[in-house]
């Protein structure tokens, strides 16, 4: 499969995650950040469909400039890898590729400073050891028995390595949370990054749902790579995939409108106490995702920020 690299010029990293944002609306699979550029990844496949979309998208931003440009699988693939480092959660979890070198960590290891070892000659995406996230209490250095040490990731054309601001604070939240015995549902899932955090979290079993093909195939060569694929149950499908499912927690890394229009589909699922975790969606949208939970029954629990992006966390009322 060829994708095109559609190369846009930014004025600000403000106007870049707007773009991602509504980009993620149309067949962009992946992003990549630089100084005022973006970098929007679609199957050549798919451009012809959505192009006119994508200009309009790009006029109502005033943005010119922007250059499409056709990208061979392989040559991406070995470009991706060369580009892909690892990435650290506050201080508890490293996301990593095969070919980084593997965080052994003995008991009784101080992890924090493993990671400082880790990371020392790489360039680790994520906060260090000693600094804290936008709104959240920083733990780095906290030992706790159910925490993962690392989830090691195939980089391809998924979305969920870790590097975007969404997943990483997916990955934060969902340490805070317990998932030991739990049914969980990772809506649009990527590379499976999040339903193999849960599974190392202790949940018991794990629907791992995406529409893309490419990103179903590739959470499951990462599924068997992390050894819980008795665990995780990578599936094809969208919304209508869940009916008549029912799960104690719900994750969902999409986008604002997605998460608007299948919200419904995701709370008819939880349990009586059931959790519904959410990203993909800017600062700026966090009151009109609060007042659509609310108004499904759920209620705010928690919430983290990082470079103008939020994770929500919602419950029962009568949790």
């Amino acid at each position: 499969m060829n994708y095109i690299e559609l190369t846009i010029p930014v004025a600000d990293t403000y106007q870049s995650e707007l773009l991602i944002a509504e980009l993620a609306d149309l067949p962009f699979e992946s992003f990549e950040e630089e100084e005022h550029l973006l970098k929007a990844y679609i199957p050549a496949e798919k451009l012809p469909d959505s192009k006119a979309a994508t200009d309009a998208l790009l006029t109502t931003h005033g943005i010119t400039g922007a250059r499409y440009i056709e990208i061979e699988t392989q040559n991406w693939n070995a470009v991706w890898e060369s580009q892909f480092d690892p990435v650290e959660v506050e201080g508890r979890l490293i996301i990593r590729a095969p070919f980084h070198k593997s965080l052994y960590e003995t008991p009784g290891q101080d992890f924090s400073s493993e990671v400082g070892r880790f990371c020392a000659d790489r360039r680790c995406e994520g906060e260090d050891s000693t600094s804290s996230t936008d709104s959240t209490e920083h733990r780095g250095g906290v030992k706790d028995a159910r925490l993962p040490r690392e989830i090691i990731i195939m980089p391809k054309m998924s979305f969920g390595t870790g590097h975007h601001a969404t997943t990483w604070l997916m990955s934060a939240e969902m340490t805070d949370h317990d998932f030991t015995g739990k049914r969980v549902l990772d809506m649009g899932s990527g590379t499976g990054v999040l339903a193999i955090l849960a599974a190392k979290l202790g949940a018991t079993s794990v629907d791992a749902i995406d529409i893309d093909e490419w990103a179903y195939r590739n959470s499951i060569e990462n599924i068997e790579l992390n050894g819980v694929a008795e665990v995780v149950h990578p599936m094809l499908g969208d919304a209508a995939t869940i009916r008549g499912r029912h799960y104690d927690t719900v994750l969902a890394n999409i986008n604002r409108n997605i998460l608007l229009a299948d919200m419904p589909a995701y709370i008819s699922t939880l349990s009586e106490h059931g959790e519904l975790i959410v990203s993909g969606i800017l600062e700026a949208d966090i009151e009109t995702i609060e007042r659509r939970a609310v108004e499904l029954g759920l209620w705010p629990a928690s919430q983290r920020l990082r470079e103008g992006w939020a994770a929500l966390s919602f419950r029962h009322k009568k949790s």
